[in-house]
C-alpha cells in the first residue's frame, strides 16, 4: 500500500505512534487511468504534537501503477499425429486456458514449424514427420504475453507402394553365375514421405541358400 512503517508499526490509517507522536494520513486523486496504466497523485499531511502545540507538513507523491505482467497460461500436454499427404501430418490443436488479473480479453497466437497462426487458439495445423515444437503466445490488453509448449510428433503410419518389373531378362554370363541388384525389378516404387530402401529375395532360391533373405542383391545361375 505505500504506507511507511516506524518501528514496525504502520504510521496510516490513524497510527498515533507512541514514541515520536506522529500521525500520518494520505489523500489519493486519479488523475489519469487508462487500460493498462493509472496515475494518482498523493497528498501526504503529518503531525506531530508535542508540550508547545502541533507541526504540520505536507507532501505530494505521484504514483504510476503499471501493468507489466503476462496472463497466466496453463501448460498444456504433447501429442501425437499421422501422415495425411506426402510427407506432412495434421493435427488438431487443442486451445490453451489463460487469464489475466487486468485483462479480460486475451489473444493467442501459435507458432509451429511450417507457419504462425494469429488469433488462432487451438485448430487443425500441419507439420512435417518428426517433433514439432509448438508454442502458443498469449496476450493481455497490455501487449504483455507469457507462452507455454507442446511437442507434436508426427508419425508415418503409411506403408510404401511397391511396383516391380513384371518380366524381366537375366542375361548369365559365360561363367554362369549372376548378381542382379533389387533397383533392377523395381518399377516406381513409392511412399508418401520417403524411400529407405530396396530389397529383393528369392522365393525358391537355387543358386545361394541366402537368396531367401531380403538384400540389396539375389544371385541366378545355370540351375536356373
Amino acid at each position: 500500500t505505500g504506507v511507511p512503517y516506524v518501528g514496525g508499526y504502520p504510521l496510516h490509517p490513524e497510527m498515533l505512534h507512541p514514541h515520536c507522536n506522529v500521525y500520518v494520513n494520505y489523500t489519493d486523486d486519479i488523475i489519469a487511468q487508462l487500460d493498462c496504466v493509472t496515475k494518482v497523485r498523493r497528498t501526504w499531511e503529518i503531525r506531530e504534537w508535542h508540550c508547545t502545540g502541533e507541526s504540520v507538513a505536507t507532501g505530494v507523491q505521484l504514483l504510476e501503477i503499471v501493468d507489466h505482467l503476462g496472463p497466466h497460461v496453463s501448460p498444456i500436454y504433447d501429442m501425437t499425429g499421422t501422415t495425411v499427404h506426402g510427407c506432412v501430418g495434421g493435427v488438431h490443436l487443442p486451445p490453451v486456458y489463460a487469464h489475466d488479473i487486468c485483462s479480460a480479453e486475451l489473444t493467442v497466437d501459435i507458432d509451429y514449424p511450417g507457419g504462425y497462426k494469429q488469433d488462432f487458439n487451438g485448430g487443425y495445423v500441419e507439420m512435417p514427420v518428426g517433433e514439432n515444437l509448438v508454442t502458443y503466445i498469449v496476450y493481455d490488453a497490455c501487449y504483455n504475453s507469457s507462452t507455454t509448449t507442446m511437442v507434436v510428433t508426427i508419425d508415418d503410419h503409411t506403408p510404401p507402394v511397391p511396383v516391380c518389373e513384371i518380366n524381366t531378362v537375366v542375361a548369365l554370363p559365360h561363367a554362369g553365375n549372376l548378381e542382379v541388384w533389387a533397383g533392377t525389378f523395381d518399377d516406381g516404387s513409392y511412399d508418401d514421405c520417403y524411400l529407405d530402401s530396396i530389397l529383393v529375395r528369392r522365393m525358391e532360391p537355387t543358386c545361394d541358400m541366402y537368396d531367401e533373405y531380403f538384400d540389396d542383391s539375389v544371385n541366378f545361375c545355370c540351375a536356373d
